[in-house]
């Protein structure tokens, strides 16, 4: 038995396809071409489902219960913001042909102190991530099947092996797969949607004289559609920036952000682009690899907006208080999980509820299969260590499955959906120690050449980075001074300060540290290109009218010693650059 075992395994990993790329075909066009773009896709579609996996599910049902379509607005600029980290992350991968963590080790040194760092903070990022899946996964089994949700979560922590089994079979397969589970999630949440009673318009606002009474009558349930806290109701008005000094409201508005920006998802996203089979040596190449990339990107993500709206709408609409159902949501926001919305769910017919379950099955266990790529990716980049996927997903599900476990025993299904709520906003916090590297990185011209960001992307990374960081610090701050009191709260606050010194000191460190990692033809990192290739590369005109000429070498190096580098200084060298 054992010798028939082995020479399975040995005839599986001699066909293992895992590591085949997809031929793209000749890049060599002056036209769009459908044909390549789809050969382009996948990599957006496996990122996208970080932006539709449970987090994101239970962070829109709060949204939506607690402050009605008012939120809206928060989830689309978060996924517009998502949209940009993705291409650059996208856009790295494309041009170098190395992905971010690679980069990152090439730049701070192989294990050094920076590096092992940003390895340790990723990882505990992907932990945080990895957490909503399985306790998000044992949900759905609940909900469809009635299995207790401690053994659910054991549940889901095993079979996901099998799921990982496809890659061997290649990428296209594993992305043929993912599509499917986002069209399963899609369809249930958009059958839920049309099913629900939705608020779609704009009603007429009131005259100044109104406003002032509603205020005064402290704005009732009838009224609450005028009501200048929730805006001039309907789905239309949520689409409309507002925010109020509300601790609830911030809370769930960083959840959203991170849930949906995942810091593990640029990794991610720069290591799968590489699956394509691109000429990295000819820039033509390079350019139309990442107009393809874009749009794949773009598509995948407006795909995972819309799922996402779908939700906070249809959580809106049904739980939102209203004279229908009485439940003020608002006072006890805690109270609301997936069970809660799975009953109120089951108001509006009782598909309702099962597809809820086969949304939250699909969207843990879809988040789990991308999760665990990225960690690959991470622990191969950071430390130049590579394991086998298997391995690499017992690893995070041993570390993610004890607080799952423990928390479902303990405080039972509340204490699970807390659980979900708070790595999320785990996740924003650490969300700006990926997307620092990668602004410094895509706005070097040392590592990018002439595909470096603009001016404009660098001014607009750096202030929606700005508004996060600030975000979270508003956050913590709002936390301490009003849930603490007396002594405990100066302690805390006086810890709280420490860290956010040596918090933001380590931001200020990787913002301000100059770049001096570029690329070589080998695809290796050193401080100075010393191949002529690549410093064509770096130099020649993408115009179509090159496209098939000969890149023009010369003897002028345009990053000599002699001359200032650009990717010296603080980021706002950058932007004149």
């Amino acid at each position: 038995m054992g010798d028939y075992c082995r020479r399975l395994f040995k005839a599986w990993r001699e066909n293992d396809k895992s590591e085949e790329k997809v031929q793209t075909g000749d890049l060599d066009q002056d036209r769009f071409s459908w044909k390549t773009l789809f050969k382009f896709a996948g990599p957006g579609m496996l990122v996208s489902i970080a932006y539709l996996d449970p987090g994101n599910l239970l962070s829109d049902i709060q949204s939506g219960a607690a402050f009605n379509y008012r939120l809206i607005w928060v989830l689309v600029t978060a996924t517009f913001l998502g949209l940009l980290m993705q291409v650059l992350a996208a856009r790295l991968g494309t041009v170098t042909g190395q992905h971010l963590a690679l980069l990152c080790r090439a730049e701070y040194g192989n294990r050094t102190f920076t590096t092992i760092c940003l390895w340790i903070v990723t990882e505990i990022a992907i932990i945080a991530s990895d957490i909503p899946e399985v306790v998000g996964s044992a949900f759905g089994l609940l909900l469809l099947f009635d299995i207790p949700l401690w053994a659910g979560v054991l549940m889901v922590s095993a079979n996901t092996f099998i799921l990982l089994g496809i890659q061997y079979f290649g990428v296209r397969k594993l992305e043929a797969l993912i599509t499917i589970l986002v069209g399963v999630i899609g369809v249930c949440f958009l059958v839920e949607a049309f099913i629900t009673p939705v608020k779609w318009g704009v009603p007429s606002c009131p005259t100044d004289d109104e406003w002032e009474e509603l205020v005064t009558n402290n704005c009732t349930t009838s009224d609450i559609d005028y009501c200048p806290e929730n805006f001039c109701g309907g789905v239309v008005g949520g689409f409309v920036p507002r925010m109020s000094p509300d601790t609830k409201m911030l809370l769930l508005a960083t959840s959203l952000i991170g849930a949906v920006v995942m810091p593990h998802n640029l990794y991610l996203h720069s290591a799968l682009v590489l699956t394509r089979h691109i000429d990295r040596t000819n820039p033509i190449h390079v350019k139309w690899a990442d107009i393809y990339n874009t749009i794949e990107c773009a598509f995948s993500l407006t795909i995972s907006c819309i799922i996402n709206v779908a939700i906070i709408v249809v959580a809106a609409s049904v739980f939102f208080p209203s004279e229908s159902n009485g439940y003020n949501v608002v006072q006890h926001l805690d109270e609301i999980g997936f069970l809660d919305a799975s009953d109120l769910l089951a108001t509006i017919g009782g598909s309702a509820k099962i597809l809820f379950g086969i949304a939250l099955l699909a969207s843990g266990q879809s988040s789990t299969i991308t999760g665990t790529y990225a960690g690959q990716f991470v622990m191969e980049g950071f430390l130049d260590i590579k394991i086998e996927l298997w391995l690499r997903n017992l690893f995070t599900r041993a570390v993610a499955i004890v607080p799952s476990l423990v928390i479902c025993l303990i405080a039972g299904t509340d204490g699970a959906n807390t659980l979900i709520i708070v790595s999320s906003v785990i996740l924003s916090f650490q969300l700006p120690f990926a997307l620092i590297p990668l602004l410094k990185f895509t706005s070097s011209s040392t590592t990018m050449g002439i595909h470096k960001n603009s001016k404009m992307m660098v001014i607009t990374c750096t202030a929606l980075t700005v508004v996060v960081l600030t975000a979270n610090g508003f956050l913590v701050a709002m936390t301490i001074f009003e849930s603490l009191v007396g002594w405990v709260r100066i302690v805390v606050g006086a810890v709280g300060f420490m860290v956010s010194i040596l918090y933001f000191s380590a931001l200020g460190y990787l913002a301000w540290r100059p770049v001096h990692a570029a690329l070589t033809s080998t695809g290796s990192y050193d401080t100075l290109i010393d191949d002529e290739v690549s410093r064509a590369r770096m130099s020649v005109d993408l115009s179509p009218s090159v496209a098939h000429e000969e890149i023009p070498l010369d003897d002028h190096y345009p990053f000599d010693d002699d001359e200032e580098d650009d990717d010296e200084g603080s980021p706002l060298d950058l932007m004149s650059d």
